[in-house]
């Protein structure tokens, strides 16, 4: 199974790669570009974009996750002395021998797992083998992807069954609707919300302030709980030097959270997916149970497909 994961993995990449450039493509395709020329145009400006961010924001980057996971005991150490701290100022009234320990010791598991994690994406990042090769395959293989999509196209319509095509084809034509808007409107609020938190950061003078503002910017994927996660961690750091910059880091952050839950993903977004918000609760809890991160992420788009064949089929049967 790990093995056909692992050759199965660049297609996937370059298939999902090529579903977000289709239309880019279409569009150079309709003001008179031949296929492939609009298809490298489209290659030529993403990859020009990714090497300025490589080149400005990689070094910086690696120094900062270095710095951090030499720093990490020293954070963990910070809190646990605060932890004692409060329980020696105020003994039994506020916190119970054994729930202090039970503290600590997630505290230590915490640091052993972040240590941890970070070692893996440094190593990833400087060895990065096997993602050497998704990133070298999946634009070739997503070249091919774009450049046959119409004769793919054609190939799986043909091979649907006649009475139910049209069904099939007007389902697949609304959950491409909603995917293509979600994910789209989900990454360009991610950017835009990652960019403002690293700014800022950076202004108030907090420590590890790109990672911080990506780690915000990946988090705005996960509704609801998103913007906590992202949060914590930079008021984590802030605390470390002072109360005052740790008030004003979480002052900042619910700006932020505030413009973007009041301007940005309302005008970016919209009711992209058409979810109540205890649907969608559920199945961040049921995919985070399931496939931890992962499961987090593609919760809301399962849980959105899910939805538009459930009420096509349910309109279906009152039509019949």
């Amino acid at each position: 199974v790990l093995k056909v994961k692992e050759v199965l993995g660049p297609f996937i990449w370059a298939a999902f790669l090529a579903y977000l450039l289709v239309r880019p493509v279409r569009f150079l395709e309709d003001r008179g570009y031949p296929r492939t020329t609009a298809i490298l145009l489209v290659y030529f400006t993403l990859g020009a974009g990714v090497t300025v961010v490589l080149v400005l924001a990689l070094p910086a980057l690696l120094r900062e996750l270095t710095m951090l996971a030499d720093t990490i005991p020293k954070y963990v150490g910070f809190y646990q002395n605060w932890l004692q701290e409060l329980h020696t100022r105020y003994q039994y009234s506020v916190m119970p021998e054994a729930v202090r320990l039970g503290v600590n010791q997630a505290f230590t598991r915490t640091e052993e797992e972040a240590v941890r994690m970070i070692g893996s994406i440094l190593e990833g990042l400087i060895r990065g083998y096997s993602s050497l090769i998704i990133v070298v395959l999946a634009p070739i293989l997503s070249f091919y992807f774009l450049k046959d999509v119409e004769l793919i196209k054609r190939r799986f319509i043909s091979a649907l069954p006649t009475q139910w095509r049209g069904d099939i084809l007007t389902l697949l034509a609304e959950i491409d609707r909603i995917l293509l808007g979600f994910i789209r409107g989900n990454l360009l609020v991610c950017l835009i919300v990652g960019v403002f938190t690293a700014g800022i950061l950076a202004v108030l003078g907090v420590n590890f302030a790109l990672t911080l503002g990506i780690v915000a910017g990946v988090a705005e994927l996960i509704p609801y709980f998103g913007p906590l996660i992202g949060a914590l961690p930079a008021v984590g750091v802030a605390m470390l030097e002072s109360t005052r910059l740790a008030v004003y880091t979480g002052v900042a952050l619910l700006l932020i959270q505030q413009l973007e839950s009041s301007v940005i993903a309302p005008k970016i977004l919209g009711d992209r997916v058409g979810l109540h918000p205890l649907v969608i609760v559920f199945a961040l809890l049921v995919g985070g149970k399931l496939w931890g991160i992962i499961g987090l992420l593609l919760a809301v788009p399962l849980a959105a497909t899910i939805r538009v064949v459930i009420n096509y089929i349910y309109l279906k049967c009152l039509e019949d």
